[in-house]
């Protein structure tokens, strides 16, 4: 798997089926990381968004709302349900999908947008060398048992948690002293 480059990503889209779980709960706890991690002037030049392969609902289920504030006491209970769109995905400097599967949907969906699959990594594959997960994707928890949810909800807290302290790095990393 190639990886990239984080010191010139300004803008971020989560990606997962529909938007209204696993998607959702990475947007808040990235951007909630993000107010920690980068200084003000920065943190307001980045773009941290969500979408989904397609999208059902209008919000975030529940449990991702009440899990995401337990958790890490982020409140994602305004999120608004969308669909990636080709525009998103070209604007994008890093698309982050939940499941490998979905890059390539991706790809096959926006076939117009130059580079995608060389953007588009799974959350997991970002944080590998430091979390070493067993799979590269994240389940999702629709309909699942709150506790089986609630494991779902804090390995995400803890990919992005990861995720952000690298992009964090890169960028500081980046900037000319």
């Amino acid at each position: 798997m190639a990886s990239i480059d984080l010191r010139g990503v300004r803008s971020v889209v989560f990606v997962c089926l529909g938007n209204t779980c696993r998607s959702p709960a990475a947007e808040g706890l990235a951007r909630k990381y993000a107010r920690d991690a980068f200084p003000p002037g920065e943190l307001e030049s980045l773009r941290i968004e969500s979408a989904g392969l397609n999208h059902a609902f209008t919000g975030a289920q529940p449990q991702s709302v009440r899990f995401v504030k337990q958790l890490a006491g982020e409140d994602i209970s305004g999120h608004r349900s969308r669909t990636l769109t080709a525009s998103m995905a070209e604007r994008s400097d890093l698309i982050v999908v939940m499941e490998a599967y979905m890059r390539d949907f991706i790809a096959s969906q926006f076939p117009e947008v130059p580079a995608l699959k060389s953007k588009t990594f799974t959350l997991k594959e970002l944080c590998a060398d430091e979390l070493h997960p067993s799979s590269p994707d994240i389940d999702d928890p629709y309909m699942m048992p709150d506790a089986a949810y609630l494991g779902i909800i804090t390995e995400i807290r803890d990919f992005a948690s990861c995720f952000v302290s690298k992009w964090a790095a890169a960028r500081k990393a980046a900037v000319p002293h």
